[in-house]
């Protein structure tokens, strides 16, 4: 296993989300120089507000989350398939946060992600913008459909900078479950 177990991988923190939760935070407690990359892993996430159909969203910061930037320099795409074999593409060049799925999660549905977050706090290199991919399986509110999406983006910004906090939330309402699992890939 290439997470906690002699892996490359190691569990960092686990939150449980079982009621109206605004979003999730993983600051420099668990983002530090000791790893290089990140991975979260989240499922079950679940909207508390029936019909929004929200879009998982990140937003970085450089200052341990004091405040997190919401600058007109998030650059991402997202390729979707869904079940009845349509396709959907998502990008923007110019958001205010990276917007993780295509379709909205469904009131009485969850969903599931796997971020890959490089080198946010320019460990390897400090020439280099913040950075990562994303793969995630929801369920469209509605039309019902089942909703693969993978993608990526980089914040186009701050090329030297360290990013040492991220928020996750959704575009409308709030969360009302999930289990968000954090790891880090150490340097050796």
């Amino acid at each position: 296993s290439y997470l906690k177990g002699g892996g490359a991988f190691e569990h960092l923190i686990t939150t449980q989300i079982s009621g109206d939760t605004a979003n999730v935070t993983f600051n420099n407690t668990y983002i530090t120089t000791t790893y290089v990359d990140y991975k979260i892993i989240i499922s079950g996430l679940g909207p508390n507000t029936a019909g929004n159909n929200a879009k998982l969203q990140m937003n970085i910061s450089s200052d341990n989350g004091s405040s997190f930037i919401t600058t007109t320099k998030y650059n991402y795409g997202f390729q979707n398939e869904r079940a009845d074999g349509s396709e959907r593409t998502q990008e923007n060049q110019t958001d205010s946060r990276f917007k993780l799925n295509t379709d909205g999660i469904g009131e009485d549905s969850t969903g599931s992600f796997i971020i890959d977050i490089f080198d946010p706090l320019n460990v390897t290199s400090n020439q280099k913008y913040f950075q990562f991919c994303s793969r995630s399986i929801t369920r469209d509110g509605s039309s019902g459909d089942t909703n693969a999406a993978t993608g990526g983006g980089m914040y186009k910004e701050g090329l030297s900078t360290a990013y040492d906090a991220i928020k996750l939330s959704l575009t409308a309402g709030s969360f009302d479950s999930g289990y968000f699992s954090l790891y880090g890939r150490k340097i050796s």
